[in-house]
């Protein structure tokens, strides 16, 4: 059986186990995402505190890891070379991990598709993400589920110092739910 579920806390050393596995894979293919000490147990433990952070279980085993930010991203601000294609409320994909044992089975696909069925259920018609601009794994992955090149975000924490930004935007009357459930940060939905 293959599903997901909201991470808790007594999750993040499998979550860390998840995380290592794709630095390793990451520096395999030379690319500097996550090299360094990002993201940390800190980070998912704070992902899990706010409610979150998400995990894909197969087969009885955490197979993946990702966070759905429900509030607005700071970061996303200041997007250059390109434009969002909406001024709406959206939620934000982060830190998407699949444990390399897992390679072939297409969960990126299915943990991808169930978290944005959740940004549509919580009220949303927009989900962004980004990614290293040499992960092109990840680019194809967005690009599979109809996620839009945006531009680039700038960002002083990491090696590169940019990272590739995408939006997917709901179909025209897509209306996942008629009422707008409570998510901090936004002023209306």
């Amino acid at each position: 059986m293959t599903y997901v579920r909201k991470a808790i806390i007594t999750d993040v050393p499998q979550i860390m186990h998840v995380i290592e596995d794709a630095r390793r894979s990451l520096a395999k293919l030379d690319v500097d995402q996550w090299q360094g000490v990002y993201p940390s147990a800190a980070v998912f433990e704070d992902d899990i505190a706010k409610g979150e952070c998400y995990v894909l279980i197969c087969d009885d085993m955490l197979a993946g890891v990702a966070t759905l930010q429900t509030h607005p991203d700071p970061d996303y601000a200041c997007l250059i070379e390109g434009a969002w294609a909406l001024d709406e409320p959206y939620t934000t994909i982060h830190r998407l991990a699949i444990h390399s044992d897992f390679q072939g089975r297409h969960l990126a696909d299915i943990f991808l598709s169930y978290l944005v069925s959740v940004s549509l259920v919580y009220g949303f018609n927009n989900v962004r993400m980004d990614t290293h601009r040499h992960n092109k794994r990840m680019q194809h992955i967005a690009a599979k589920h109809g996620f839009v090149y945006r531009g680039v975000i700038p960002n002083d924490e990491y090696v590169d110092f940019v990272r590739i930004a995408f939006e997917w935007n709901a179909p025209a009357g897509t209306a996942a739910t008629t009422s707008c459930l409570s998510v901090e940060g936004w002023e209306s939905c």
